[in-house]
């Protein structure tokens, strides 16, 4: 994994594989500290580790705005940009990058730590405390190999465990590791000397409604996801000469490649799905019509499934393993290189209305899961924590789950970017009357009057063209009768992008590989509540249902827990 390892307090000389490292001692406390940098190949200028009389800084990731900062402040270099950042907003200067990003500043004199997060938490960053000891580190594994706290065996956190059983992700900052726990989207965290907090700097909470105008809306998404779109494909110019971009039969994805294209960036084109399904048509048609190459990546089989181990290194059990194992993949099958950004159109129709609660609807914050058979074993959630039902969801389903597909592509060594995933982007939607996201009107009148060319092609979701909002209303009731018909005919389970209960049924390695790895790993789960649960949610549920099962039976054996 990339990024810091920290180790405060910690005389073990065994320490995890670096490209950078710094060790401090403290003349006058006495306390030792270890600073470890692993750094992929990508935006190698964005990533520093490094100390001055009084500091130690660390960035790893990269910058959407770095050239934009280093312009700004007259400086040149990361080193540079991050020593003037720290001399005119202290240790709170990390808000104003943007970014796939992680980053701390240490002060060598009073022993603090600061370490953030990025603001859409699309790194794993994983923390631990005991009487002795604080470590940072952006592996769960390592940090469990690496922590004084675990003389024994590690602990399973059983309501981890019910949290990915449900939702197929956590919720909060909960990881399988009891006593570990991951930092969220925005946070920053604060050691010193034995103490531990955290705190949001950046906090999705705070945005008040301000925006009532559909005009007022339609203008100010589109001004921003221009900027948006300037920035990464000025970013990717530098480093790619090619630019390699998803393109579904959605409308996010779409937005992202034929903004590129309307401004003269010629765009390579991925789609992945069961063969003849809308997204490999649409996909097809749109790049045809750009005059972009396109590359189809057949999930046929879904053989994908079967490669469990692989992705529980990339997740260790953060989400459930199929999440984005279709993504990973396709990246490794495409027939042009990928380099360092892949552009994607991530969580647009999340933000844009998707994650809201219908209108007069009963409170449900967990309404985006996966399973509702162990529902009951997670905790109520306490409203007064969140500022709506669907930042709720921002947090605990998109920060926590959907962002998977950036995990793979790190470990790929490349970043994942999306104009729809930037938290100025996010800000603004939230600031919108809920009365203009419903059933995702404000994204259907964005596209009518600002970007028409958009709405030429279907959208996969309502089988409409995206350019009135009844039609979206419509689908409702049409999809309703698709469903029924290709019930009557027997081709329902062969319809949709990743037909897993089809898969299930069709293919026989796949179902022989699902039992073979229940019946190896179920002997291991001696908490008799959690294994009966599992043993009835994988024999009474569907195929993803059993996935989420095979992920915690997995993880538990990667990592080495114990119940």
């Amino acid at each position: 994994m990339f990024g810091f390892t920290i180790i405060c307090d910690y005389h073990n000389q065994k320490l995890p594989e670096s490209d950078v490292r710094i060790d401090y001692k403290n003349p006058q406390s006495g306390r030792s500290h270890v600073f470890l940098h692993h750094m992929s190949d990508a935006f190698r200028n964005d990533k520093a580790l490094f100390e001055t009389k009084t500091l130690i800084i660390g960035l790893d990731g990269f910058l959407l705005n770095l050239e934009r900062l280093e312009k700004a402040f007259a400086v040149s270099g990361i080193i540079n940009l991050l020593n003037t950042l720290y001399d005119r907003y202290s240790d709170g200067f990390f808000d104003v990058l943007r970014g796939e990003f992680t980053g701390f500043v240490f002060d060598k004199a009073s022993g603090e730590l600061f370490f953030y997060m990025n603001q859409t938490g699309t790194k794993a960053v994983f923390y631990v405390q005991s009487e002795n000891c604080f470590i940072v580190s952006p592996s769960l594994k390592e940090l469990l190999s690496l922590s004084a706290l675990f003389i024994q065996k590690p602990i399973l956190d059983v309501d981890a465990a019910y949290s990915l059983l449900v939702m197929g992700g956590m919720t909060g900052n909960q990881t399988l590791a009891q006593g570990v726990r991951r930092l969220l989207a925005g946070e920053k965290l604060h050691w010193s000397a034995g103490t531990l907090s955290v705190t949001r700097y950046h906090d999705f909470n705070s945005v008040s409604t301000s925006i009532h105008s559909r005009k007022e809306a339609v203008t100010r998404l589109d001004e921003l996801f221009r900027r948006n779109i300037q920035l990464e494909y000025e970013r990717d110019a530098a480093h790619a000469g090619q630019f390699v971009a998803t393109l579904s039969g959605g409308l996010d994805s779409r937005m992202n490649v034929m903004a590129a294209n309307a401004m003269g960036i010629k765009t390579k084109n991925f789609c992945f799905s069961q063969p003849g399904y809308a997204d490999q048509r649409i996909s097809q048609k749109i790049s045809d019509d750009l005059g972009c190459p396109h590359a189809f990546v057949s999930l046929e089989e879904g053989n994908y499934v079967l490669e469990i181990d692989e992705n529980l290194a990339i997740h260790e059990g953060l989400v459930f393993y199929v999440s984005s194992a279709h993504y990973r993949y396709a990246l490794m099958r495409l027939p042009f290189p990928a380099t360092s950004l892949i552009h994607t159109g991530q969580i647009g129709d999340a933000v844009l209305g998707g994650f809201m609660p219908k209108p007069n609807a009963k409170p449900d914050y967990y309404s985006k899961r996966l399973s509702s058979k162990l529902l009951h074993k997670l905790p109520a959630v306490q409203p007064q924590e969140w500022s709506s039902e669907e930042v709720f969801r921002i947090y605990n389903r998109l920060f926590n789950v959907t962002v998977s597909g950036s995990y793979v592509t790190e470990h790929m060594g490349m970043y994942l970017v999306s104009p729809f995933l930037e938290p100025d982007f996010i800000d603004l939607c939230l600031s919108l009357d809920p009365s203009l996201k419903v059933n995702s009107r404000i994204y259907i009148d964005w596209i009518r009057e600002k970007r028409p060319d958009v709405a030429r092609y279907t959208w996969e979701r309502t089988g409409f063209r995206p350019d009135a909002a009844w039609k979206t209303d419509m689908s409702v009731y049409t999809n309703k009768l698709k469903s029924a018909a290709r019930r009557l005919t027997g081709s329902r389970m062969k319809h949709g992008m990743n037909p897993y209960d089809f898969w299930y049924m069709s293919n026989a390695a796949i179902r022989t590989f699902v039992h073979k790895q229940f019946t190896s790993n179920i002997h291991n789960l001696d908490n008799t509540e959690l294994k009966n649960d599992c043993v009835m949610l994988f024999e009474q549920g569907n195929t993803i249902e059993k996935t989420l099962v095979l992920t915690l039976l997995s993880a538990m054996k990667y990592l080495g827990l114990k119940t």
